[in-house]
């Protein structure tokens, strides 16, 4: 894809290649140093590359590395194919090892595969029982790395992140006992994941805060004190762990913490961040975090000469070809091109572009098991301009901008068609389209 913006097509061209360069018959972090297998990235950005790679046949063997290196004990360590054995959180963490719970959702959402869930179900079994042992105040997770990378290797918020992926774990566990027709126990983890769910909001989520208008996540980062962080309120609201009433309030606290436009999070954090800035079309926001002029900032890193991301936020590091920081690379096509899966293999999906922002002319596809989803669009004061591609067996929604939503002509193939609407979308079934909001 490509923009009108020289600043951004840079940071595409360099987040593509750190992505490139680290995968492999295993997602590595770090192509030149250690070449481990951790996790971690093979989750948090198999939505960023599977935008640019056909990445079902490598997450799939991913799968059955982890399976091949899970202990007797349940626990799924932080890599695999384990080439090292490391030790602490370094070798039990969720949030890495969850991997295993995590991408076979991700291989139905972008590929519509289900194929590996009977080899994988067994494990996540064993893995969800291993974790109760881990359990504190009744559902909370607090051994883990956290939020790697926030400054130098480990993080923080142990609890508000580590229990998410719990959390999300379970549901998921949940989801392959249901596929497989396992009624009783699909419910038993739905249960288990109420269960956490509870005690996560009961023990982080701040409601009685005389000093600030909204709801709030603290973490336990300094038991008896509360802190508000981008990271934990992002965390709550991008796993669906907020209480219907309090969602709001809660984006209220994410955009307090986010309003003077700096990075304050590791890789993982960054992810959620990004995802909610996407949710509450604030593409200035991430804009600015990659435009700063000291670190953390993406655009630092290319104005000294770089042409792949570092391993931490540092002019310096020892590895200069870092994938854990590309979580960057989802916003370029899910916040700027737009295009986001709704139904599995993108069966449905939905175009959102920035309407209303600094991007004028923005150009991209995306090759999905039904096709190629090709976007095309040019904004001005008195018209925007939309082409889509829409392959055959899918449909998608296109957001209606507001600001020019009174006239909308649409052709398909150049000749005039009227299409279906959909509360703020138009729905279109496949072909090519040229639409004009004025």
């Amino acid at each position: 894809m490509k923009t009108d913006k020289d600043d951004v097509n840079a940071l595409i061209k360099a987040s593509h290649w750190s992505l490139s360069s680290n995968i492999f018959s295993y997602h590595t972090d770090c192509p030149q140093i250690e070449k481990f297998g951790w996790l971690e990235v093979t989750h948090l950005l198999a939505p960023a590359s599977q935008y640019v790679f056909g990445m079902e046949a490598l997450y799939t063997k991913i799968i059955y590395d982890m399976i091949d290196a899970q202990e007797p004990s349940g626990l799924v360590p932080t890599m695999a194919p384990e080439i090292r054995y490391m030790c602490g959180p370094l070798h039990d963490t969720i949030s890495w090892g969850g991997a295993l719970c995590l991408l076979p959702e991700l291989l139905v959402k972008y590929y519509g595969s289900t194929w590996v869930i009977p080899q994988v179900y067994p494990a996540a079994v064993r893995y969800m029982d291993y974790m109760k042992t881990k359990e504190r105040l009744g559902g909370l997770i607090e051994h883990g790395l956290g939020d790697w990378g926030r400054d130098v290797a480990w993080g923080n918020l142990q609890a508000n992140i580590e229990t998410a992926y719990y959390y999300k774990c379970l549901q998921n566990t949940s989801m392959m006992a249901k596929h497989l027709g396992f009624v009783e126990k699909a419910k038993r983890y739905e249960n288990w994941a109420a269960r956490v769910l509870e005690v996560y909001n009961r023990e982080l989520l701040v409601i009685d805060d005389d000093n600030v208008p909204y709801a709030y996540y603290t973490s336990r980062d300094n038991i008896g004190q509360r802190d508000c962080q981008a990271v934990a309120q992002a965390y709550a609201l991008q796993f669906n762990m907020v209480p219907a009433q309090h969602i709001a309030s809660v984006q209220r606290a994410f955009l307090a913490r986010v309003s003077d436009n700096r990075i304050r999070s590791g890789e993982l954090g960054l992810k959620c961040i990004f995802e909610t800035l996407i949710d509450l079309h604030r593409p200035d926001i991430v804009l600015a975090m990659a435009r700063q002029e000291e670190h953390p900032s993406y655009m630092r890193f290319l104005r000294r000469g770089e042409t792949t991301f570092l391993e931490f936020w540092q002019d310096e590091c020892r590895s200069k070809s870092h994938d854990l920081f590309c979580t960057i690379h989802e916003w370029f096509y899910a916040g700027v091109l737009g295009i986001r899966p709704d139904g599995d293999a993108y069966k449905t999906f939905r175009i959102e572009p920035p309407y209303g922002s600094e991007f004028k002319d923005v150009e991209g596809y995306v090759n999905c098991p039904y096709g190629s989803i090709r976007v095309k669009f040019r904004q001005t004061d008195e018209r925007l301009a939309l082409d889509v591609s829409v392959p055959v067996g899918t449909q998608a929604s296109i957001l209606i901008p507001k600001s020019f939503g009174t006239s909308i002509d649409v052709l398909r193939s150049k000749m005039v068609v009227i299409v279906e609407t959909s509360g703020q979308y138009l729905v279109l079934k496949n072909g090519n389209y040229s639409i004009t909001f004025r």
